[in-house]
């Protein structure tokens, strides 16, 4: 029973250090989970800048494009015009000029561009309340594309619609994204998706994703030249816990849980081996103690029967001569000390 007892004081030692290195080891783990946070957010706000810096760039050159049109009407060289945008914008593929009423140019033209069903879809309907700016991403032959455009000034707004000119690059997601150089994040042990958000309230589309897994609660962030619509979100490609660092805590509680209730288990049995020890040196003890008193015992009745006969014969238990005379001797004294008494000897002869 004693044994079993050291074995759950073991086992419950066992228990409570194990707790107590698993919350070490769980705080370490948020600790990590933090800081690996902190820089992906650092990371995707980076990269969502470094798009922002992109779409500016095109927006820039598009606006100084876009200004023209109405100073120059119909004699625009628009085919010019569009090449100095795709030379000063290398992530641009097309750069595309909507007149009203839904006039759409194309350049460079080839077969395989942008249908004008597709354009005509994205031509932007405005007003004066609205923006000047205008984004949306569209797919095509399996690959994305951003199509971002800027209003020419309102003075070349057909009074018969309400169907601006517009001028406008199409950007692939693809060379957006090398651009933003996320190849660097791949590198660094991310996944991301570019998800573009529907205002209409539809589903999320991805426009761009690193793999086709689903990433495990990431960072997010707006591209805000997106107007809104598109973020970024990002995650560790081994999810925000790197068990490879906790593994040496993870180890040194396990061998502290083992040693501590090694370490009670022993103590356990070696308290209980000296009970154990006390109880027999106590047994002996007492053993010791009652063959003592027997052996004193004996010994006060060896004495008393000794001095018994020594003063009484062997053979009848009657008192002898020795007995006889040192009781006279004895009241001899008596009679010479205190007055008064006296001493008499009768003998008395009995004949058989």
């Amino acid at each position: 029973m004693k044994r079993h007892h050291a074995r759950l004081v073991a086992v419950a030692v066992l228990v409570v250090v194990l707790c107590a290195g698993a919350a070490f080891v769980r705080l370490n783990a948020k600790q990590q989970i933090a800081e690996r946070r902190e820089a992906a957010t650092r990371n995707v706000s980076t990269h969502a800048a470094a798009i922002d810096r992109e779409l500016d760039a095109a927006l820039r050159h598009l606006r100084s494009t876009a200004t023209a049109v109405p100073d120059r009407g119909v004699a625009y060289d628009f085919a010019s015009a569009a090449a100095d945008v795709l030379a000063r914008v290398p992530i641009g593929e097309h750069v595309i000029l909507i007149r009203a009423p839904a006039t759409i140019t194309l350049f460079p033209a080839r077969s395989d561009s942008f249908p004008q069903e597709l354009l005509r879809a994205w031509a932007p309907r405005t007003d004066a309340s609205e923006s000047d700016m205008a984004i949306k991403s569209i797919r095509y032959q399996g690959a994305e594309y951003g199509i971002i455009g800027v209003s020419a000034p309102k003075s070349a707004l057909s009074k018969a619609s309400r169907t601006a000119s517009w001028v406008a690059a199409s950007i692939p997601i693809d060379r957006l994204l090398r651009a933003a150089d996320f190849e660097r994040l791949q590198n660094a042990g991310y996944d991301y998706q570019l998800i573009d958000t529907e205002t209409s309230g539809r589903s999320l589309r991805i426009l761009a994703r690193s793999r086709e897994s689903t990433l495990s609660d990431p960072v997010e962030q707006i591209v805000s030249r997106s107007d809104g619509r598109w973020r970024i979100a990002m995650a560790p490609r081994g999810g925000w816990i790197d068990w490879y660092p906790l593994w040496p805590s993870t180890a040194i509680a396990l061998l502290l849980a083992l040693a501590a209730a090694l370490l009670t288990y022993e103590l356990g049995l070696d308290v209980q081996r000296k009970e154990q020890e006390g109880d027999r040196f106590r047994a002996r003890l007492r053993v010791a103690q009652r063959r003592l008193s027997e052996e004193i015992e004996h010994r006060a009745e060896f004495e008393r029967r000794f001095d018994h006969a020594g003063s009484h014969d062997a053979f009848t238990g009657l008192p002898n001569r020795h007995h006889f005379m040192a009781r006279l001797e004895r009241w001899l004294r008596s009679a010479r000390s205190e007055s008064g008494h006296a001493a008499v000897v009768m003998a008395i002869d009995f004949d058989r």
